[in-house]
Parts: structure tokens; sequence; C-alpha cells
């Protein structure tokens, strides 16, 4: 008797990585941001940490201490620019993992199917595992025809994240389009007030706290952010940028991906079964 191989996959569980790395993202930035941010916060030296348990030594300082006002601002600055390069790979490191156990799901799925072959599966999920988001999205859609709606955008952001990560920041033009410019792109969703008498629209952040002189509609609408830079300029993001990053991920790029993912599973005549969180076990 030909005993069935069972294969379980939880795709929420999967997503759960890419989700964990836009939570992640959103509290390491917001704790370095307002760090940076706040006008009373100044310390820099390593030797004003309290003394933990089991310390035997002192700090070295690298600075002399009580820098002058300017000083202390630039590193601020400097550092504010580092925390948004680290949350902007801890958002896609995670979701570069998530991309590894769609493609090991797809190998295993295919492979058993006869729908795909390979003579190592275990090296081709090696070497997946070892290519950048750009590799890895291309090499999804090419086996398996999974392709997020946004990957152009993700594509970007990844470019992005390396520039501030390796170039510190600073557009080169090997990373320009042509126009010697370059562009990172993401989808967000608007909130807006508009008056329902006038037809005028007003952002809400404005409206907090006042009176208004007409009815007001709460409105809203997906639409596409873009910020270009030029060669030789550092990329800068707004505090609404980054949240919006983070959104996106959320709302549109983890959803996304995960729907092309069931797509595949449907192809393939893999049963799926939905589990209603509203419904209790």
């Amino acid at each position: 008797m030909v005993q069935k191989l069972k294969i379980n996959v939880n795709i929420d569980n999967i997503a759960e990585l890419a989700h964990a790395g836009v939570r992640r993202a959103a509290v390491f930035m917001g704790l370095g941001l307002n760090a940076a941010k706040r006008g009373d916060f100044n310390d820099y030296e390593l030797h004003k940490l309290p003394i933990m348990p089991g310390q035997t030594g002192m700090p070295i300082d690298f600075l002399p201490s009580n820098l002058p006002e300017g000083a202390v601002r630039d590193f601020k600055e400097h550092f504010a620019t580092w925390i948004i390069s680290c949350g902007l790979r801890e958002l896609l490191e995670h979701y570069a993992l998530f991309l590894d156990r769609i493609h090991e799901s797809c190998l295993i799925i295919a492979c058993k199917n006869k729908s795909f072959e390979l003579n190592n599966p275990q090296k081709a999920q090696k070497e997946f595992e070892n290519l950048g988001i750009p590799g890895k999205l291309d090499k999804l859609l090419k086996r398996f025809r999974i392709a997020p709606n946004e990957a152009d955008s993700i594509k970007s952001l990844y470019s992005a994240r390396n520039a501030l990560t390796h170039d510190l920041g600073r557009i080169k033009y090997e990373r320009c389009s042509p126009g010697d410019s370059f562009q990172i792109t993401w989808k967000t969703f608007d909130i807006f007030a508009q008056g329902e008498e006038t037809g005028t629209i007003h952002t809400i952040p404005k409206l907090i706290g006042q009176i208004t002189l007409e009815p007001m509609a709460i409105c809203g609408k997906a639409m596409m952010r873009e910020r270009v830079f030029s060669v030789g300029s550092n990329i800068v993001l707004s505090q609404q940028d980054l949240w919006e990053i983070c959104l996106f991920f959320s709302l549109f790029v983890i959803p996304s991906t995960r729907n092309g993912f069931l797509e595949f599973l449907k192809t393939e005549d893999v049963p799926i079964n939905i589990i209603d969180p509203r419904v209790e076990a």
C-alpha cells in the first residue's frame, strides 16, 4: 500500500515573518527618531550609561565630553539617517525571509506534483536564499508565476536601502534610471476631510482642535507616492514617508504576495483550508 505524503503549509504563519518586520521597523525607527529629534536628548557619551551588574571596566570615550551644540546636532542628523537605514533593512529582510519560505513551499509542492523539475531542489533553495529581493521576486515570477502587484516599488525601496547602507545615503550614478535621477515609489492610503457644502479638501492634522465652518465628510483613497533624488544628493525621508512605507508593506505588499501564493496553490490543486478567526475552535 502506497502511503500518501501530506504537506501542511500555514500561510498566515509564513506571512507573519513579514508582518513582524513591519512592526519591528516601526518601533525601532520610532524609538531612534524620537531620540534624534528631541532637543533635550544630547547624551552621546558611552560613560553616561548606567553601570551594569558584572561590569569590570569603564567605556572609553573617543570624543570629548560637552561638545558644542552644533556638533551634537550634526551627530543626531547622521544618527537619524542611520536609523532609517536600519528600519528599512529590518522591514526588507523580514520580507525576504517571507519570500524564502514561499519559494521553499512552492519547490516542495511543484516537485511533488512534477509540474516543476530540478536535479537538486535543496541547492536551488540555497541559491534563492542568497539572492537580493529583486532577484527573489524575478525568480518567483519565472518559476511559479508569483508576483506582488507592487514589485517595481519594492525593488526601488530595496535600492534605496542599499544606498543608505553602502553609500551613506548618497545617490550614485549607477543607481539612477535614465535622466540622472533616482526614484522610489510606494502605494499609500490618504485620509482627508472634504467640506460637504463647498467640496474643499482639508488635511486631517490641520483640522485637529479647530472649529469647521461646514460639515465635513472623512474620505480616503489609495494613491502612489513618489520621491525623486538627483545624482550626488542624499536620500531624505520624512516621518510620514516612513510610516507610509510600513503601511505599504502591511496593507499592500504582504497581502498581494500572499494572494499570489494562494493562486499558485490553486493551480497545483492543493486543498486550501481558510480558517475564519472569528470562529472559535
